[in-house]
């Protein structure tokens, strides 16, 4: 045995029994320069090497780098190794990517993938996050990816200009995607209507430099080829131009391109290239009195979509182009095409949708001080009162600085619901507030603010302080009480209607309250207390009999099903899965048997749930229900709107609901609308609307067949 030879048995001895970080680094170092780790001496040093190590392949991330190193240079392939390998990546994966779906993607568990694929797939995995853009050469398409998946395993990804989106199996991302860096100078590679004239050599040494992938000579020409064939340049002059060494592609010889200066923002002809543009430009870009014309020309014709991303960027672009305006004149002519036709600038505030102004609050402190200036200069401060009721709480800072007081106490005054938003706002702006802004304040609002539900993400944390300030802040009830004006009554009154108390908490605010105010002590002390918890709170539902709740027979079915497959098939099946993980041992880093344990939990209070339902839930027959009079389960309620517009929905039990085909639970805020309901009544949807009750009949008979679970 030669000297070379000798070293490199003895660096395996070390490595097996120690495994330190020096020893492996050093037995890498002589690897390196071994043809093969295929021949049968190097399969049997690593094969013992592994042995003796065992589960503590992943103890440190020397041997786990290690481990990859020898699965990317060929090494033997066995199931030890598999096993090894899967200890190993969940030692170097960071922990958002070291989760079982994503790890079972890498494909250790199947034997026809190569090691070589794993590598390449380990490697991707390790860059991949959200917002990297990515080439997929099969697909013959950019894209960037939007979120990671891990239970299908998949990656939403969308399309450069954000168009659409879609999902691609996690396995086949990995396997073929080359990704690049998160920044705009990849987007303008990845722009295959790039108007930048580039030698193809610079071309080729800005993508290696934004690539987050290996890329070979061949894959950066076939990335090349379909980004700027045929929108840029012909086949013919793309081979050209890959052998010109430094040379510029020039108007006369790319035929389909335009080189020359960079487009003008207001040249843009989307959204996405506008924000892009502007982004871009910096301070280059002044919106003078001719740009502005230009602008107000391209609003006239822009399509404005309502896609949360659309109305993100258009919201910003606004900013930018605010941010550069040479005047307020200048400003007014470029953005009032645009006025009432933007989804965050309705013609009517009080009547859009809450999640269509939600990009407000999405805004950077930054772009919002510019986009409240320019919204200042276009609309009137009556209106931008209207607006800021309905914005949230982020927003209101900025944009309430610029509306008289009178004005927006008016319109908080005039609304029909009082948003927590603008009371927080109020509540913590209250040294600089009129006396009378400050009397918007009152309990009746508050109760009203907090009883609103399913409020979107943007409103949800406002909604959230007003309730703390309201259990936990002493001056805050103070100025409840204050604003009351000794009218006791209207703060009972406001109680009785209070539904957002969690048990116990409703007695406990009326010990709070009556702290604050003598007056109203003594009235609780004289049985208004009493009233009031009998009226719903705390102690009087516990003495009303429970209602039994009613569904549908093929709902009943339904959910029995349910509970007969948790019972027999999901628990065993997890109860397996549970005995497998542990085979993984080192319960502290093994994620599969956290992963099992967590679907165990998720299970035991879903049949405990069920088990209840199917015990107290009573089944109906919808066939033999004819209504008279009134709307009660199993009518079909049809409803005129004030625009002359028929609707008709189906009142059915607690778990039929399928709003899609009107079909609407008696237990839904809807449903306890039409319930009881005559014809002629005048009744309001949840979100406002105007009906009147036109007609009350039975179900159809094909739906009524149906949920008695009948062919």
């Amino acid at each position: 045995m030669n000297a070379t030879e000798q070293t490199l048995e003895e660096l395996f001895i070390v490595c097996t029994e120690h495994g330190g970080e020096a020893s492996l680094s050093a037995l890498k170092n002589k690897l390196k320069d071994l043809d093969s780790l295929n021949a049968e001496e190097m399969t049997s040093h690593i094969g013992l090497m592994l042995e003796s190590w065992g589960a503590s392949a992943g103890d440190s991330e020397a041997k786990a780098e290690f481990c990859i190193f020898l699965a990317e240079h060929g090494a033997a392939d066995s199931q030890q190794f598999r096993n090894a390998l899967n200890d190993a990546v969940r030692k170097l994966l960071p922990p958002y990517l070291g989760r079982t779906g994503f790890v079972r993607a890498l494909g250790l568990r199947d034997a026809a993938l190569t090691l070589s694929e794993f590598s390449i797939r380990y490697r991707t995995l390790c860059k991949l996050k959200k917002g990297v853009y990515f080439f997929i050469p099969d697909s013959r398409g950019w894209g960037k990816v939007v979120d990671l998946d891990e239970f299908a395993p998949s990656v939403a990804v969308s399309t450069v200009s954000a168009s659409s989106s879609f999902a691609v199996p996690m396995p086949l991302f990995l396997s073929s995607a080359k990704l690049f860096e998160p920044n705009l100078d990849t987007q303008r590679l990845s722009c295959s209507d790039r108007r930048e004239s580039l030698p193809s050599q610079a071309w080729r040494a800005e993508l290696r430099k934004k690539a987050l992938s290996s890329l070979s000579e061949e894959e950066i020409k076939g990335i090349a080829l379909h980004t700027l064939v045929p929108s840029v340049m012909s086949s013919q002059r793309f081979e050209e131009w890959w052998v010109q060494n430094g040379e510029v592609v020039s108007s006369e010889s790319v035929a389909s391109s335009s080189p020359g200066a960079p487009r003008r923002p207001s040249a843009a002809r989307s959204i996405h290239e506008l924000y892009t543009l502007l982004e871009s430009s910096g301070d280059s870009f002044l919106l003078t009195a001719s740009e502005a014309e230009k602008f107000a020309a391209l609003f006239k014709t822009l399509a404005v979509r309502s896609t949360p991303k659309d109305n993100l960027m258009l919201a910003e672009a606004i900013s930018m182009i605010a941010a550069r305006a040479e005047s307020g004149q200048a400003l007014v002519t470029a953005l009032s095409p645009l006025a009432e036709k933007c989804p965050f600038w309705p013609s009517v505030p009080a009547s859009i949708p809450l999640h269509l102004l939600d990009v407000c609050g999405k805004l950077s402190a930054k772009h919002m001080v510019n986009f409240v200036r320019a919204s200042s200069l276009l609309f009137p401060p009556e209106y931008l009162a209207a607006l800021a009721v309905r914005l949230p709480l982020k927003c209101l800072s900025s944009l309430c600085e610029s509306i008289d007081q009178e004005i927006l106490f008016e319109e908080i005054y005039g609304a029909k619901t009082c948003s927590s938003d603008i009371l927080v706002w109020v509540w913590k702006n209250r040294s600089k507030c009129s006396e009378h802004l400050a009397s918007v304040l009152t309990l009746n609002n508050v109760v009203c603010a907090l009883s609103q539900s399913e409020l979107p993400k943007e409103w949800a944390s406002a909604q959230r302080e007003l309730k703390k300030f309201l259990m936990d802040n002493e001056s805050f009830r103070t100025c409840l009480v204050g604003n009351a004006k000794g009218n006791i009554s209207s703060i009972v009154h406001a109680l009785q209607k209070a539904k957002f108390f969690q048990p116990g908490e409703q007695q406990s605010f009326l010990v709070k309250l009556a702290r604050v105010s003598p007056e109203l002590r003594e009235a609780f002390e004289k049985g208004e207390g009493k009233k009031l918890l009998g009226s719903g709170g705390d102690t009087g539902e516990a003495n009303l009999p429970a209602q039994p709740v009613v569904t549908s027979i093929r709902s009943y079915k339904q959910l029995a099903k349910e509970l007969d497959d948790i019972i027999r098939i999901h628990t065993p099946e997890n109860t397996a899965a549970i005995a497998h993980a542990r085979g993984f041992g080192d319960f502290r880093e093994n994620a599969e048997y956290d992963a099992a344990k967590e679907r165990r939990r998720f299970l035991q209070r879903r049949r405990a749930e069920l088990e209840s339902l199917v015990g107290t839930v009573q089944m109906i027959d919808f066939r033999g229900i004819k209504p008279e009079g009134s709307a009660i389960l199993g009518s079909t309620v049809k409803l005129t709107l004030p625009s002359g517009e028929l609707k008709e929905f189906h009142l059915l039990g607690a778990w039929d609901g399928d709003p899609d085909n009107h079909c609407i639970s008696y237990r839904t805020k809807l449903g306890e609308v039409l319930l009881y309901s005559k014809p002629g009544d005048s009744l309001s949807f949840p979100d406002g609307t105007p009906a009147t009750v036109k007609e009350i009949c039975p179900l159809p008979a094909a739906l009524a067949t149906k949920l008695a679970d009948e062919k």
